[in-house]
């Protein structure tokens, strides 16, 4: 497990009840987002008969890891506010921390707060903003992984995992790292059943069938194509002249699709171990392919930010989007209905966050209809839930967010990773998700208890 500060509560907010309103938008955002909150409606039960004057300063000196008071004209009225804020003055002096967080409703001056003191304006930003910043200094101080995961696998590699796949049946969840290693994880029995040392290779992609498992490497570009049987190795291709950036099976399951770092697709007969179809798809390396449920169509994203749809007969281009400022194009994937063409970007302008971002296409029109933007750095990776209406997002800052296709709008997040989030997979039952990266722990997630209802 990783090591949290021993506090009840990430967030205790101090308000006065004509500013209710404002508390409870923003005890419910940060909730919603995985961050444990006092605010009083949440703790009726907990409070009734307990003298209030001591366990509320208990929480607001002791079980919180921050403080949020609503600085306004009421506030600077109120008996018990001017308790509340003793007690987090209180630790605030004793750990000569930034623990007391102000949020000004008006220009009221209050007592023990300095003016030098950064506060941040209501109005100015959103409500589900400012709980995402909160949730940055709580992430930042405790390296709080959000609440919801149902098994943490921190101990089956030693060093970055890039890459999850679950089997057809989701009795293993598979991941792969840069430790040279392959783990195949049997999630009936929660014991690993084979961990594959390569010959310094790092896996840096994987896909499944029934009976196949393929990984695609870092090192040269080699594929490897493994029996599930007997998890024997069958086959190694010297696919790509450079890196191996991701593999993936034809919807009939009867070739593999793979591109690499030198911006090649190759289409595969594993039987020959021969390419049957390769071409040149980006002048820079090419960060992942897709195809569509028909398996007519390919699509495909490269390092210089552009999205590419493929028609597989002749290999012709039958869309082509750009995003707005310069960008990495990391992963695309079809919705599997694949009227949806979806890619995440990395926004590579200098002190900028405008284009981390997912980005979704209409395929009968070429249409952008939605830019999602909740991310606060590099958004890395891709999953398509079984329903075809979600798609989770994976980022450098740690988070995972699903997002529902057709709206575009947010229903989930976590704090998955301490760090960068480098891959998430869904079960095939569409009751589990998988993520993993910076931290080298592999999370499986119970999407009932994360999914915003």
């Amino acid at each position: 497990m990783l090591a949290m500060k021993n506090k009840k509560y990430d967030v205790a907010l101090s308000f006065a009840g004509e500013d209710r309103a404002k508390a409870t938008e923003l005890a419910y955002e940060l909730k919603k987002i995985g961050l444990t909150v006092f605010y009083d409606e949440y703790e009726q039960a907990y409070l009734w008969g307990k003298d209030l004057y001591q366990n509320l300063q208990s929480v607001y000196r002791d079980q919180s890891q921050y403080c949020v008071i609503f600085v306004s004209r009421h506030y600077y009225e109120k008996i018990w506010t001017k308790h509340e804020l003793k007690s987090a003055q209180a630790r605030a002096f004793r750990e000569n921390s930034e623990y007391i967080l102000p949020l000004r409703l008006d220009k009221t001056e209050i007592p023990g707060i300095n003016d030098t003191t950064g506060y941040v304006e209501i109005g100015s930003f959103s409500m589900s903003l400012i709980a995402e910043m909160i949730a940055k200094k709580v992430k930042n101080e405790t390296f709080l992984i959000s609440k919801g995961y149902i098994l943490e696998l921190n101990n089956i590699h030693d060093d970055f995992v890039f890459s999850l796949v679950f089997s057809p049946e989701d009795k293993y969840l598979i991941s792969g790292g840069k430790d040279f290693s392959i783990n195949v994880f049997d999630l009936k029995s929660n014991n690993t059943i084979q961990n594959f040392k390569s010959n310094l290779l790092e896996s840096w992609c994987l896909a499944m069938t029934d009976h196949l498992l393929v990984a695609g490497f870092w090192q040269r570009g080699i594929i490897q194509v493994w029996d599930t049987s007997k998890w024997t190795l069958i086959r190694e291709i010297d696919a790509h002249a450079l890196s191996a950036r991701a593999v993936e099976f034809t919807p009939d399951k009867k070739f593999l699709g793979s591109c690499a770092h030198d911006g090649k697709i190759k289409l595969w007969d594993l039987k020959s171990s021969e390419p049957i179809i390769e071409f040149q798809a980006h002048p820079s390396p090419c960060t992942s392919i897709s195809f569509s449920s028909d398996g007519k169509s390919l699509a495909s994203s490269g390092d210089e930010g552009t999205v590419i749809v493929w028609d597989m007969k002749d290999q012709c281009k039958l869309y082509g989007f750009h995003p707005d400022i310069p960008s990495h194009a990391l992963s695309v994937k079809f919705s599997l209905s694949s009227r949806y063409v979806i890619a995440c970007f990395a926004d590579i302008t200098p002190k900028s966050n405008v284009g981390n971002c997912v980005k979704i296409w209409d395929t009968e029109n070429g249409q952008l209809i939605h830019t999602l933007v909740g991310h606060t750095e590099w958004v890395w990776c891709l999953a398509i839930h079984p329903n075809h209406r979600w798609v989770a997002s994976g980022s450098y800052d740690g988070t995972v967010i699903i997002w529902e296709i057709e709206t575009g709008y947010k229903i989930g997040k976590v704090l998955a990773s301490i760090d960068r989030v480098y891959a998430v997979a869904f079960s095939n039952d569409g009751t589990l998700m998988a993520t993993t990266g910076w931290d080298k722990c592999v999370r499986v997630w119970d999407l009932d208890e994360i999914i915003f209802t």
